[in-house]
Formats: structure tokens, C-alpha cells, sequence
């Protein structure tokens, strides 16, 4: 096989980020997809490529091994690929455990010559099977439960303290609805793919190893469409906006976090949603503040009414008031004590703090 750049095959230049090589995958991947040309050999070439491609520059910790690997010299005389040149390098590193099942590393270093001494078709192939080892297909090769969702929510203090229902509405990934999620514009179940058999995984042969791989037909996914829907373009997603509806318990504090199980991005065909995770981000009061249980608030009284004695209404969280005795000579910064006017939370009840200024 030829000597591999990446970057070449994606197009793209080699400080570009994620966003970018995402963007030119995407269009290459359609241009060049085995379904939208049945029986081009160079389509179906260039396809798994693109994928090869993405499948490293995508990952942080596969991107920087491959840079590595080009930066020390693999590939030099071909404009940067991975070549097929004698090298010192230690097999540990890149083998592990491949051969015989051993956990036991050599750290036995040699020059020598990977094509010649395992028939392998140039490095970058070598390496581009040994990162599969790592991709996020597992064993099976299948595309498992649906990415979560994160959403900061706000409510207000009120609903934080009281508990409450909460509304919102987010922008997430949604089951195709002209399709109901199959991918197909018939609604119709998707087949068998040929070419894995159903399984998501193919087997290739390289020199003394059988290496399985995501099938490139299929894109491990172990079905394949043959009328594609037109709303979806097969994936059997869209994005759109969804209301949810949440119950939030009293005393939930700033930062807690809660699950919706299901209700994030959907799965591949056949599989379980995401979740939905809310971190809750509680809103200020103007009048009211909390530690814990216990309710502070501070209210303005006039200093000769202070120094008689005054009785004053305040308010509670509850949404009541009542009456608070201000005795004489009361100084500014003097706090009482409500009992049991703070936060219930199970069996435990707070109290509500007042501070008095003067004006």
C-alpha cells in the first residue's frame, strides 16, 4: 500500500482542528460512500481512506502518535506518509500484546525492515490497524447508545429552596420523523450488510495477522439501506427542539446534577438513547439568601425606632410575613432567629435569619 498523509486525504492542512477535519470528512464520506456508487472499486478505495483518515486525526491521542511518527522520519521520502524505511524502534510499543496473547514486553530494539519481516503494505497500514485496537466500535463493531446531552439549567430560588416543576426547552438530536428513526425513506427495516454478514466487523489480512476492522460498507453498523431517507440522509436523526418538564426537589443547591435516562441524542438503529444531564444553576434573590437549611435576609429599619423599639412584618420564603419585635436600643448588625421559617428537607427543618440596619 502506498505511503499514507493523512492530511492529504482529508485535504485539510496540519494545524487544523477538530471542526475541520469533521467538516471535510463529512463531505468526502458522502461523495465517495459505497451506496451512492455500487461497484466503484476507487470510490469504495477512496472511502476507506477518508475513513482511515478521520479515524486517527480525530482522536487527540491517535492524532499525536501519528504526528510523532511522521516527525521522527516514517515516511520521509514519500512527503511525509508512513513509509516502509529500516527504523530503530521498540516493538513493546507498538505491539503489545499481539503476539501469542503474552503479556510478557520486549524491550529489544533493532533496525529492521516492517514490510520485509511481516508483509505488511508500509507502516501507516500497520498503524492504522493497531489504533483500531482502540476506536470506539468495541468488540462488536456496532455504534452503541446515543452521545448524552449536558444543559446547564437556571431556576429560580424560589423553585431551588420550595422545589417545584422546572420548564425548558434545548435544541438536541431527534429521531427522524419521516423515517421513525430506520434511516430508510419506506420506513422499511434496514438489511443484512453483505459484507460483514450482520456482524459490523470485517477481518483483513496483513502479513502474519488477521486484524477485524469496522466493516466500510456498513460503518460497523452491520445493516445497510438501500433507499436512503431523503429528511435524514439514512442516519435516521435530525436536530430539532423538545420541551422537558422536570419535578426539582427542595434544597437543591447550585451545581446538583440530574438525569433524564433516555432523553438524549438518539442511538443507532436498534439502540438505546442518551441521557440527558442537568447541572442546576440556582438564580439570585433580591431579598432572600440560603446556607445550607437556614434562610438570611437583612431588613432596613429607621435608627430612632431601633433605639425605642419597633415591631416590624417580614417576609418569609414561604411567601407569608410576620411579625418581628425590634426591642430598644437595638444596634445595626444585630440578627434574630425565626425558628422553623427556613427550609424543610426530609425530617430536618431550618431557620430564618434577620439582620437589622439603620438608616
Amino acid at each position: 500500500m502506498a505511503n499514507k498523509n493523512y492530511y492529504e486525504i482529508l485535504g485539510i492542512d496540519e494545524a487544523a482542528g477538530f471542526d475541520a477535519i469533521k467538516k471535510s470528512y463529512r463531505k468526502l464520506a458522502k461523495e465517495n460512500h459505497p451506496d451512492t456508487h455500487p461497484g466503484d472499486v476507487q470510490a469504495e478505495k477512496k472511502f476507506k481512506e477518508v475513513s482511515e483518515a478521520y479515524n486517527v486525526l480525530s482522536d487527540s491521542k491517535k492524532r499525536q502518535q501519528y504526528d510523532q511518527m511522521r516527525k521522527y522520519g516514517f515516511g520521509a521520502a514519500s512527503g511525509g506518509g508512513f513509509g516502509s524505511q529500516g527504523v530503530n524502534i521498540d516493538l513493546s510499543e507498538i505491539f503489545g500484546n499481539f503476539s501469542g496473547g503474552s503479556r510478557r514486553r520486549s524491550k529489544r530494539k533493532a533496525d529492521f525492515n516492517l514490510d520485509d519481516f511481516f508483509g505488511f503494505g508500509g507502516l501507516g497500514d500497520l498503524f492504522s490497524q493497531v489504533l483500531d485496537r482502540e476506536n470506539g466500535f468495541g468488540t462488536q463493531g456496532r455504534p452503541g447508545k446515543g452521545q448524552d446531552v449536558s444543559v446547564n439549567l437556571e431556576i429560580p430560588f424560589e423553585t431551588a429552596v420550595l422545589g417545584g416543576k422546572a420548564k425548558f426547552r434545548i435544541q438536541k438530536g431527534l429521531a427522524c420523523e419521516s423515517c421513525k428513526g430506520t434511516g430508510s425513506r419506506a420506513s422499511q427495516k434496514p438489511s443484512t450488510c453483505a459484507e460483514c454478514e450482520g456482524s459490523g466487523m470485517v477481518s483483513m489480512a496483513r502479513g502474519a495477522f488477521a486484524v477485524n476492522r469496522p466493516c466500510p460498507r456498513c460503518l460497523g453498523k452491520g445493516k445497510t439501506i438501500s433507499d436512503p431517507c431523503k429528511k435524514c440522509g439514512g442516519s435516521g436523526q435530525t436536530r430539532g427542539s423538545k420541551t422537558f418538564s422536570v419535578n426539582i426537589k427542595p434544597a437543591t443547591v447550585n451545581g446538583h446534577n440530574l438525569k433524564l435516562s433516555g432523553q438524549g441524542n438518539p442511538g443507532g438503529p436498534g439502540e438505546p438513547a442518551g441521557d440527558l444531564i442537568l447541572t442546576i444553576r440556582v438564580g439570585q434573590h433580591k431579598f432572600f439568601k440560603n446556607k445550607g437549611l437556614d434562610i438570611y435576609c437583612e431588613v432596613t429599619i429607621d435608627k430612632n425606632k431601633a433605639r425605642q423599639g419597633t415591631k416590624i412584618k417580614v417576609k418569609t420564603i414561604n411567601g407569608d410575613s410576620v411579625k418581628l419585635t425590634i426591642p430598644p436600643n437595638s444596634d445595626a448588625g444585630k440578627t434574630f432567629r425565626l425558628k422553623g421559617l427556613g427550609i424543610a428537607k426530609n425530617n430536618s427543618q431550618g431557620d430564618q435569619y434577620i439582620k437589622i440596619k439603620l438608616n
